[in-house]
């Protein structure tokens, strides 16, 4: 417990994600405060980050572009049924949505245009999830006509 602990405090700060990190370290600190068991503060801070400051994302690796990743090509999706699309189209606006907030909080140009290139390039994965739902959604209208 201990170490995995500590590793998710190290995950906060490889993440840049210093609101979850001070409050991990916080939240030991103050329990350091009335619990003398190293183990026990550890595990009030793990608990609070992930309940109280709904951190957990942060500990999924979460990252944007693996909702609407690389995966997402047009012969990726060709062949897949209309949920598996919809689903797909869903993850890529919720990533480019993120990617904007993500944007629009950074304040260093260089990160700001490397924010905006993955922006781009989960847009151009909208689309092709968008054209493989126009395809799938004709293709079950000439089934159906057909039958």
């Amino acid at each position: 417990m201990i170490l995995l602990s500590l590793i998710q405090g190290a995950y906060y700060l490889k993440n840049d994600s210093l609101f979850c990190l001070g409050n991990f370290g916080l939240t030991y600190f103050i329990a350091n405060q009335f619990i003398k068991n190293k183990a026990a503060c550890l595990m009030h801070a793990t608990v609070s980050s992930f309940i109280l400051f709904n951190c957990e994302k942060n500990i999924e690796g979460f990252n944007p572009l693996q909702k609407c990743g690389k995966k997402v090509t047009s012969t990726y999706l060709s062949g897949k049924d209309l949920d598996f699309l919809n689903k797909e189209k869903d993850n890529c606006i919720d990533a480019e949505r993120e990617l904007n907030t993500k944007k629009a909080a950074e304040s260093d140009p260089e990160k700001k245009a490397k924010i905006e290139e993955e922006i781009e390039k989960v847009i151009e994965r909208k689309r092709y999830c968008t054209e493989a739902i126009k395809k799938k959604k004709n293709e079950n209208k000439k089934t159906n006509n057909n039958k």
